[in-house]
């Protein structure tokens, strides 16, 4: 048997460095078109430059009847406020986020998810992602109704 020590900055690649857990479930609201930050949000500080960061997302969503709630996460360029505009790297679609939830002749309460998607801050500065969502064709989109709550996990993955 071998027993091999790892030095300052040698991971395999793949292996997880870190994780951190945001949870929130207070409910939020927009009638915009344009993302706005929810207050699911978490910050990493990479401990290597050439690091990825995995994000997994679970948003519950509500849209009325005949409308969507379009969910996604960015990689913030500020720290936004719940309910404001939001500035940074968008993680998903421009328009379609990582998805949606539609309600087609009545309202629809269900999660939207990101089952994990890689991104590459490229620096060691703590990094704050946060989870964003928007109306589509007028209405009120909501998240976190009646407190349920929502999940935003990072992983630091050695390269």
């Amino acid at each position: 048997m071998t027993l091999t020590i790892l030095g300052a900055g040698s991971f395999p690649a793949g292996t997880i460095i870190q994780t951190v857990n945001a949870t929130h479930a207070t409910q939020a609201s927009t009638t915009s078109a344009s993302y706005v930050a929810s207050a699911l949000n978490a910050s990493i500080t990479p401990k290597f430059s050439n690091s990825k960061i995995l994000v997994t997302f679970s948003v519950p969503a509500y849209a009325p009847s005949g409308k969507h709630c379009v969910a996604t996460v960015f990689r913030e360029s500020g720290t936004a406020s719940s309910g404001s505009s939001i500035s940074g790297t968008n993680l998903g679609d421009a328009t379609w986020g990582f998805s949606s939830v539609y309600a087609g002749s009545s309202d629809i309460m269900a999660s939207v998810h990101c089952t994990g998607v890689l991104d590459s801050p490229s620096t060691t500065s703590a990094t704050r992602y946060t989870v964003a969502f928007r109306q589509n064709n007028t209405g009120t989109a909501e998240v976190f109704v009646n407190g349920a709550m929502g999940t935003l996990t990072l992983q630091e993955v050695a390269q």
